[in-house]
């Protein structure tokens, strides 16, 4: 028999001999909850410290200097370069505002994204430890840390650790939702969504993957309805600001990407699981996953297959439906999906977790941090990347030379250390840069169309391919320039060219009118000069 109640007790629940009271489980379970935030916290310490050291170390390449170039704006101008951007402009008023508190240095710039990769671990750790356990929160979050592909851009002032942070703060109220369905659930649900379209465009893609686990497995008619009324306000929204873009062309800048195919949705999957191995830890990963699984169940231990059905959606769908997308408009790539490597961590974790405890739990444990630690930092170490700081310092030891910017979309990237009174200018940029002896070139016959002919010496700086560099230096050859010195900063090239002596005979009759002509070049700029057409024009 049950023992009676005692007034002190509202209802009893247990076995015959010893009654539980439930009012006495509610300190318990604050406690747990107490521990769990308090775990959470150090683990976001912990992401933040390692991902946060030397982070100004490295110079800003193009996407850091066009994103800090937008965000100095003001709120009206920032969603007019936006439109014209192929990003939304939540992430640049984020990052606005954080330049006016701590300012515009590669460090201060790329902490949001490191704040926001290390609040993403904490979620995760939550959501792991709610939903699997504590083991599984733990090696969520040693995985989390391990992955080169989240650490490289959890380092980078671009949206993408953002809509991370948002997409798994999404996934967590969905889950929640799912749980605990009713209108405020699902509503909550909507607003992160609507938060994390508009902090990037391909994480619409999550939302798929949301519609679809309402239908795999089947939550109900009640279920599917409340999600689309939902997120019919933010449709609404969303609809209205991204179809005059779309009628812009904006979306055709995104042609830089290659044409979908299989191997380059599998290059991305395999990025998703960290970087350039990625492929093979991704294969060795979901081996291992498939095997915890298959010898949980042989054991009889409980797997929640129920939840289990969204991660597998949040990881897979995204990529499946930018794949058929970029069929239309290109936007299948690595970075663009990020916020899908949360659930790949998240499985792997809640796989382990299924083991049994002891030896078999800690050696998946093991196999599960010692794969992504293959070739880590290859990533992290962004040694392929441009390092404008220094190319900037060579042509800054020649304040009278001119200098060539090819191609002329990379103008931001200079302007941040060659003239930064300049690049804070945001509206003119550009022209003050042509004042100050820079012009934008995209080919040689760009080159070919400025007046070089009273300049001592040019600087040819190039970003991307060699072709483009000899083309161009091929055309200063021809009037009369000579390469005197080439060095590489990353995979930007600067050469150094300077006219022969017999050329420069106007400077021996003519020395002060030529000096005055280097110093201040003609407005000889194209409208390629002018900037790419996803800035402001320098007049606007």
């Amino acid at each position: 028999m049950l023992a009676p109640a005692s007034p002190r007790c509202a209802s009893v629940d247990g076995g015959a001999d010893r009654p539980v009271c439930r009012s006495n489980v509610a300190p318990a379970n604050e406690s747990a909850a107490r521990t769990g935030w308090i775990a959470a916290a150090l683990v976001a310490a912990t992401h933040v410290a390692v991902k946060g050291f030397h982070l100004g170390s490295s110079s800003l390449w193009l996407d850091e200097a066009v994103a800090v170039h937008i965000s100095q704006r003001d709120l009206l101008g920032i969603i007019q370069a936006s439109r014209q951007d192929t990003t939304p402009p939540l992430y640049y008023l984020l990052l606005g505002g954080f330049e006016r508190m701590f300012g515009f240095s590669e460090a201060a710039v790329r902490w949001p994204s490191v704040l926001a990769s290390g609040a993403t671990s904490a979620v995760l750790f939550l959501l792991a430890r709610r939903r699997f356990g504590n083991f599984a929160a733990w090696l969520a979050s040693a995985l989390f840390l391990l992955s080169d592909t989240n650490l490289r851009y959890a380092r980078e002032a671009r949206p993408y650790a953002l809509a991370s942070l948002l997409c798994a703060l999404s996934f967590a109220l969905f889950l929640r939702a799912l749980e605990r369905p009713s209108r405020r659930a699902w509503a909550a649900v909507a607003a992160m969504n609507g938060l994390m379209i508009f902090t990037h465009y391909v994480a619409i893609f999550a939302i798929g993957a949301q519609g679809i686990a309402l239908l795999w497995p089947w939550r109900g008619w009640r279920s599917v309805r409340r999600f689309a009324v939902a997120h019919a306000v933010i449709g609404a929204v969303f609809i209205a600001w991204i179809v005059p873009i779309l009628l812009g062309g904006q979306h055709l800048k995104m042609d830089w990407l290659p044409a979908p195919t299989l191997p380059q949705l599998g290059r991305g999957l395999g990025w998703s699981a960290g970087g350039r191995r990625g492929t093979f830890r991704l294969a060795a990963l979901l081996v291992m996953a498939g095997f915890a699984f298959a010898f949980a169940r042989s054991r009889g231990r409980a797997v929640q297959w129920r939840l289990l059905a969204p991660l597998v959606l949040w990881s897979l769908v995204p990529a499946l439906l930018a794949f058929g997308a970029s069929f239309y408009v290109r936007c299948l790539h690595p970075r663009y999906l990020l916020y899908a490597t949360s659930a790949l961590v998240l499985l792997w974790a809640a796989a382990v977790q299924a083991l049994p405890q002891g030896r078999s739990r800690l050696m998946g444990a093991a196999f599960a941090c010692a794969v992504p630690i293959i070739g880590f930092g290859a990533i992290a170490r962004r040694s392929e990347l441009p390092d404008w700081r220094h190319a900037a310092e060579m042509l800054r030891a020649h304040p009278a030379a001119r200098v060539l910017v090819s191609p002329s979309w990379e103008y931001p990237a200079l302007a941040y250390y060659y003239d930064p009174e300049a690049f804070r200018d945001a509206a003119h940029t550009s022209r003050r840069l042509a004042r100050d002896g820079v012009s934008l070139v995209d080919e040689a016959a760009d080159a070919s169309a400025l007046d070089l002919g009273l300049a001592r010496e040019v600087f040819l700086v190039v970003g991307g391919p060699g072709p483009r560099r000899r083309g161009i230096e091929h055309q200063l050859a021809s009037e009369g320039l000579t390469l005197v010195e080439g060095r590489e900063f990353g995979n930007l090239s600067v050469s150094r060219l300077a006219r022969e002596p017999s050329m420069r005979a106007v400077d021996r009759f003519y020395p002060d009118e030529a000096v005055a002509a280097v110093a201040q070049p003609a407005e000889e700029t194209k409208t390629s000069s002018l900037g790419p057409s996803w800035l402001a024009a320098p007049d606007s």
